[in-house]
């Protein structure tokens, strides 16, 4: 995975969050609580629910 950021915005502590989650410290959707903070949305599609279930 390749994440560029411009400008610099302080991003670390997301990434924190991400591992966190990994290992199970935090469940997945503590990323809904933190996603206006981060400016990072997630979406739902209609044809990637499909292609997974």
């Amino acid at each position: 995975m390749l994440v560029i950021i411009t400008p610099g915005v302080e991003r670390f502590e997301y990434f924190r969050h991400l591992e966190r989650i990994r290992y199970g410290k935090v469940p997945p959707e503590s990323l809904l609580e933190v996603q206006e903070l981060y400016d990072s949305y997630f979406g739902t599609s209609a044809v990637w629910d499909a292609a997974r279930g």
